[in-house]
């Protein structure tokens, strides 16, 4: 339990970093969506997808690399080594968990906030049984890959809705 505690940790580091620098200083100009016209919100939405991507990116083979190079360097306690592994395995959720956060701001945006009741629900369900599944199928760090999976599976959820909400929430206030 230490060492996944550990690997998230290490994780959410990374993550609250993107969402505190990045995410929350562009929720002002996605609530404008509604009121935008159309060229102007696409063009909006992928110059801020473009820079998530490449901060999240850079910051997700940073983490990694950060966490085996802790874990190579022989400086950590001998008990952290499991947990530096993990986190670099945790680290290439990172993408998929930033998309998620910028997924759940922009269902609000659409006015699709009641869709998040059954997600949450959906993902609580799917993390016990991938935990389970992965825990007796190969051990502890099966709820490591139980969690790298259910986050990239719950971004593509995310993408099919917003695919759907956010065109229609575009210019619909004008």
């Amino acid at each position: 339990m230490s060492s996944y505690e550990i690997a998230d940790r290490l994780m959410y580091a990374a993550a609250q970093f993107v969402n505190m620098a990045f995410i929350v200083r562009r929720v002002g100009a996605w609530a404008r969506l509604p009121t935008m016209v159309p060229g102007d919100a696409a063009a909006l939405l992928r110059r801020d997808g473009r820079v998530l991507g490449i901060v999240t990116a850079v910051l997700t083979v940073g983490g990694a690399l950060v966490c085996l190079a802790g874990l190579a360097s022989g400086l950590l306690p001998e008990s952290w080594g499991q947990g530096f592994l993990w986190g670099a395995i945790v680290m290439l959720s990172l993408p998929a968990h930033v998309f998620n956060v910028v997924g759940t701001r922009l269902l609000v945006v659409a006015r699709r906030q009641r869709w998040m009741l059954a997600i949450a629900a959906a993902t609580a369900v799917l993390n016990a049984a991938l935990d389970t599944i992965f825990f007796f199928a190969i051990g502890p760090i099966g709820i490591v890959v139980a969690t790298l999976l259910l986050r990239w599976t719950m971004a593509g959820v995310y993408l099919v809705l917003l695919r759907s909400a956010v065109p229609r929430a575009i210019g619909q206030e004008r």
